[in-house]
């Protein structure tokens, strides 16, 4: 293109920072005791050294991120949380909440692919450890009101409660890991695989890191319904693979 007395414009470098919307309007001079709060505990999860992943909006190029933009069709960040505030963007505390944990479903949404390797992992449980500092400093602060979603997790430890399921799923008799499974595949049916073992047998796979807050929650439910002991003579229709570690699997041979 020309211009510029007849020069020749530099071509645009293609924009591989992936941002959240923009706030409108402009930044507020006060924001209220609550929003002022909300903004120091937000800020606080900043300052620790694991959050850095979390601070600015992922480049795909500079952060080695491929594909970012079409696994996370939310993104979100801690810095734009805090303009967010800021600005007045949020109606409600309980908005500011939800981008947080967006946040970090974010980070579970990308990296629970082990194809993105150690690092992946690694930034994978800071997210959980961050989710919990957050909701603890969240509850600790009298102005800003207690989400009940946060409330029934208790400490916030996403990886624990995942791994509780596993624990408890392992103990399931053959038709309570079918009710396990088809409330699974009711809310969260992109957890499950099935997998053609030969024989006319299928084992169904479930992915724990997959499962939505929802899905999770019903599920701890339903399976401390049937708690028992962990069986030692036989082995568990549920159990984590030996090999990957993160899924739970169920075989459909034994209906047979």
């Amino acid at each position: 293109m020309e211009g510029n007395g007849g020069a020749t414009s530099a071509p645009q470098k293609k924009r591989s920072r992936i941002y959240p919307p923009a706030p409108t309007g402009k930044k507020k001079a006060g924001i209220g005791k609550p929003f002022a709060a909300a903004k120091r505990i937000v800020k606080k999860i900043s300052d620790d050294p694991r959050a850095a992943f979390f601070l600015r909006p992922v480049d795909e190029l500079n952060d080695g991120a491929p594909n970012y933009s079409a696994i996370v069709t939310k993104p979100m960040d801690l810095s734009s949380i805090i303009t967010y505030i800021e600005y007045a963007a949020y109606a409600t505390l309980e908005e500011v909440v939800e981008d947080v944990e967006q946040v970090w479903e974010n980070c579970r949404l990308y990296n629970r692919n082990a194809a993105w390797g150690t690092l992946g992992r690694v930034v994978f449980i800071w997210a959980d450890l961050l989710q919990q500092e957050f909701e603890e400093e969240w509850k600790k602060e009298p102005l800003v009101p207690k989400p009940a979603s946060m409330m029934a997790r208790g400490g916030g430890n996403w990886l624990a409660e995942r791994r509780q399921i596993q624990k408890l799923a392992a103990t399931l008799t053959a038709a309570e890991a079918h009710a396990f499974l088809c409330l699974v595949e009711a809310g969260s049916p992109d957890a499950c695989a099935a997998r053609k073992l030969g024989n006319c047998a299928t084992r169904c796979e479930v992915d724990v890191l997959q499962l939505s807050n929802t899905t999770a929650n019903a599920c701890l439910s339903f399976l401390q319904k049937q708690a028992r002991p962990m069986p030692t003579s036989h082995v568990p229709i549920l159990a984590w693979p030996r090999e990957e570690g993160d899924d739970l699997t169920y075989d459909e041979s034994r209906f047979t």
